[in-house]
């Protein structure tokens, strides 16, 4: 309870607590002010993930085709990281706090790559490693070397993959290609999901 004149018994001390509450007042405006400003984020943030198609249902005719997995893509240290990151000349880099990733960028890549090896091969037996409890015929590696791009820029995705069977190589590839992007960020996710299905392409040949 604040004192008013009424229960202090001079004018003095009543505009003193006056001046005191007035005070706290202000200083319990300011914290709150703050408080909203750290809490209520200026802008928005906006997430994106990489665009791929529909994985093969499993069915029982398909039970005889090999199953495949797909390890966990690796990423350069620049990217694996929750922001986008776009290039902005050839030697430099910038990280965008609200634009990010609607996951880990390298379960992105795992997935899509996925869906597509399983679409282009029309296996349904293509899975996620190293989540599969079964036996795996082959098995799928992919390091990802460049991922550069900006809105209106060319994309480029390089890369290099292996298959194994019983830990033996059975197909090793190099992959290295570019595309336009789109005006926004939008068309350069589209473009860099496009690049994943060129490479998912290269990989199905030769898992054939």
């Amino acid at each position: 309870m604040i004192p008013t004149t009424a229960s202090l018994g001079s004018p003095t001390i009543a505009r003193r607590a006056r001046s005191l509450a007035l005070l706290f007042w202000a200083v319990g405006c300011s914290l709150s002010g703050v408080g909203c400003t750290l809490f209520t984020p200026s802008e928005t943030t906006r997430f994106f993930q990489i665009d791929h198609p529909e994985p093969i249902a499993a069915s029982d005719a398909n039970r005889s085709q090999p199953l495949i997995g797909i390890h966990p893509v690796r990423l350069p240290a620049y990217l694996d990281r929750m922001s986008m990151v776009v290039a902005v000349t050839p030697v430099r880099y910038e990280i965008l706090p609200l634009e990010q990733w609607a996951g880990a960028l390298r379960e992105g890549l795992q997935l899509a790559l996925l869906a597509h090896i399983s679409r282009l091969l029309d296996n349904p037996n293509v899975v996620l490693l190293p989540q599969s409890l079964y036996p795996i015929d082959r098995t799928v590696h992919v390091d990802i070397l460049r991922l550069d791009g900006n809105a209106g820029k060319p994309v480029t995705l390089s890369a290099q993959w292996v298959i194994l069977g019983d830990r033996q190589p059975l197909s090793r590839g190099s992959f290295s290609q570019r595309r336009v992007a789109g005006s926004d960020l939008d068309g350069l996710v589209r473009s860099l999901g496009e690049l994943v299905g060129d490479l998912a392409a290269e990989i199905a040949e030769g898992l054939r």
